[in-house]
This record gives structure tokens, C-alpha cells and sequence, in this order.
């Protein structure tokens, strides 16, 4: 039903690198967060609920146990597994993964109960370290271990951090932002940009994310935000955006359901649809979002969320106090564009200065 692997440690720990970010009330203070309501704690059986169950030493021999949101096929989620298989392979540190799905799986029921499963697995298996990774981890997993014994490393994540009772005196991360501005500063490098319409998704991930985009001043006339439910729906809206947007921005497009169906329709076969319907430039917040169509985006790299959770956890193992670790924004990741749908858009790219820009073929 869910998925759990444990991989070995082949390769040679990467070089530490100097995180230092904003505090975190900084951030707080920018970002209302998401305020749908949380499922009901589960209820734990921890002795020690104001007691790290952690002694210092050597990290070989330790265990880290990371729970993802989703699933391993997910780019996102892959990548998240890249960014940590770098760090921590190679110093004898064991880890196990386990996928709750829900990204495919969105309904309430499996949330909850592949949030359980997580917890049982923490339970059974008695890992040193937790990582989990987006939202729904937090929601229905990550945030039943706040005060308790196991040190929690978060990423991902786009609602207020608070909504989960994160930080806490075991629990600190990594926060995952859109960067609206600067994506609508980039693509006026080839479009103007007067009517933006921003498309997603109707999830947990999108709402944190919109939530903090209606914060974010935005230099042009107009922003329209849309979230959908279905397919017909996303349809309809992006046939609106051609006619009222000079831009589209596509957030996230993996929840889309058809009308009476549980499980997500393939996100190939919506994007597919939108890169050939859409007659307006398109701005992507996800390496993905390029590759499978968009012209271009700013994008978060689920690598860099990955490394950073791994060289918290690492640190953890070797004896540093979680309070000594602050929560950290992520840095913004590649400057992608897509060659294919600029040609197919009618923006030639020949006499523009690419420097920094990784250019990209799509659909």
C-alpha cells in the first residue's frame, strides 16, 4: 500500500556548506500561512516529551527515517531523495524512505491513514532522525513528533510553519516559497506582463503558496489568482486566461481529479493539453513545470531542500542542539526556459542575452 525502501551509503559525504538565513519570525511576520483546518493529532506514547532521545557520538550506525508526501516517481519528491542521497550516503549513516502518495491518492482517508503508517513506522523502526518532506507530511504526520523525543528536520513546506507547531525545541527546516516577483521581473525579459492570471490546483501545497503570493507586490496592472478542482475546470480556466491574462503563471497540477474519481489525473497528460492549448506565455514556480511546457520559470530545486534537511539531520547526529539550527528560506534555485514553447509562442531567443539561463527543450 505505502512505500518504504532503505538504501545504503555508497558515497562520500559533500562538503558542509554555510546556511546561515533570515530568523524565522522574520518570515513569520511576511507570511499569513495557510488556515484550512489540521486533522486531529495522533495520539503519542512518548515518556520523554521534553527529552531529545539522542546521545552524542558518531553519526555511523545512526538512522534517519525520511517521510515524503508523495511518491518516489513525483519529480519533486525524486529530487528531495537526490539532494539527501548526496549528504548522507557514504557516512554510515542508515536510512529508510517511506511515500505516503498522496498526491495521487487525495482523499482524506488515505491521508490519514498513510499519515498513521508513518507513525507506526517511527514506532517500529526507532530512527534517531525524522525528515519529512511538503505539507501533508507536516499535516498528518511531522507534527504529532513536536515536544516529543525524535528530532524532526522539515522541508518543503509552503504554509506558515506555525500551522504545525513548527519551530519547537526538536523540530526546525526549511521553508519553501514561490518567487513571484521575481518570476514576473524575468519573463517581462521577453513579454510584457500586464494581466497576470496564476492557475493551481486546489491542495495543501497551493494553498500555502497562494496564501503567501497574495502578499507579494507584483509590478503589473492586474493578478488574478484561480484554484480548481478537476480537469474541466483547469480547461476552462486556462481557455479564460487566453483571453484576459497576458501571462499565465502554473503553480501545481498534480491533484486534478475527473468529476466522481479519488485518484489524480496524470499531470503528462494535463500539461500536455495546456502547452498545446495555451496561446499566452506561461511562468512555471517547478523545474517540472518547464520541462513539461511552461516558457519559463525561477524555480524552487527540490535538490537544495534535500541537502539542506540532510546537513540539519547530519548535524543533528553529531550533538548539535536542533535551537542552534534556525528555520531557513530556500535560495531560488535554476533560471530555466523552455526553447520549444518559445518557438512555438513566436519569441525568438537568438538576440537575447541567455547568460544564466538554463535553456531547456520541452513539449
Amino acid at each position: 500500500m505505502f512505500n518504504t525502501s532503505v538504501r545504503g551509503t555508497p558515497t562520500v559525504l559533500a562538503t558542509r556548506r554555510c546556511i546561515f538565513g533570515m530568523l524565522f519570525a522574520v518570515y513569520l511576520a511576511a507570511f499569513s500561512g495557510c488556515q484550512e483546518p489540521l486533522p486531529d493529532k495522533t495520539s503519542s506514547s512518548y515518556e520523554e516529551p521534553h527529552s531529545l532521545r539522542l546521545d552524542l557520538g558518531s553519526p555511523a550506525g545512526r538512522r534517519v527515517l525520511v517521510v515524503h508526501s508523495y511518491h518516489a516517481a513525483y519529480p519533486w519528491t525524486a529530487a528531495i531523495d537526490r539532494g539527501i542521497h548526496e549528504i548522507l550516503d557514504g557516512t554510515g549513516v542508515e536510512q529508510k524512505t517511506f511515500y505516503m502518495d498522496t498526491k495521487r491518492h487525495t482523499e482524506e482517508a488515505w491521508k490519514k491513514q498513510a499519515g498513521e503508517a508513518a507513525m507506526a513506522e517511527v514506532k517500529a523502526w526507532q530512527p534517531d532522525v525524522v525528515i519529512a518532506t511538503d505539507d501533508n507530511a507536516q499535516a498528518y504526520f511531522g507534527r504529532n513528533l513536536v515536544d516529543g523525543p525524535i528530532p524532526l528536520v522539515f522541508c518543503g513546506v509552503n504554509a506558515d510553519p506555525a500551522k504545525y507547531g513548527y519551530p519547537a525545541f526538536n523540530v526546525t527546516g526549511i521553508i519553501e516559497r514561490p518567487m513571484l516577483d521575481k518570476n514576473v521581473r524575468y519573463a517581462k525579459r521577453f513579454v510584457p506582463v500586464e494581466r497576470l492570471v496564476i492557475l493551481s490546483s486546489n491542495d495543501p501545497t497551493s494553498l500555502g503558496a497562494i496564501n503567501f503570493m497574495r502578499e507579494q507586490h507584483v509590478d503589473c496592472k492586474h493578478v488574478d489568482f484561480r484554484l480548481v478542482e478537476t480537469l474541466q475546470q483547469w480547461r476552462e480556466q486556462v481557455r479564460l486566461a487566453n483571453q484576459d491574462a497576458s501571462v499565465l503563471a502554473i503553480y501545481m497540477y498534480h491533484t486534478l481529479t475527473m468529476p466522481g474519481e479519488a485518484e489524480s489525473v496524470d499531470p503528462g497528460r494535463v500539461m500536455s493539453w495546456t502547452a498545446e492549448n495555451t496561446t499566452v506565455p506561461t511562468i512555471a514556480f517547478f523545474e517540472f513545470g518547464v520541462t513539461d511546457g511552461c516558457l519559463l520559470g525561477i524555480v524552487a530545486s527540490g535538490e537544495e531542500h534535500g541537502r539542506e534537511a540532510a546537513h540539519y539531520a547530519f548535524d543533528i547526529l553529531q550533538g548539535t542542539p536542533v535551537g542552534n539550527l534556525p528555520v531557513i528560506h530556500d535560495s531560488g534555485g535554476k533560471t530555466l526556459l523552455n526553447r520549444t514553447t518559445a518557438r512555438r509562442l513566436g519569441i525568438p531567443l537568438d538576440s537575447l542575452d541567455l547568460t544564466g539561463i538554463d535553456v531547456v527543450e520541452g513539449e
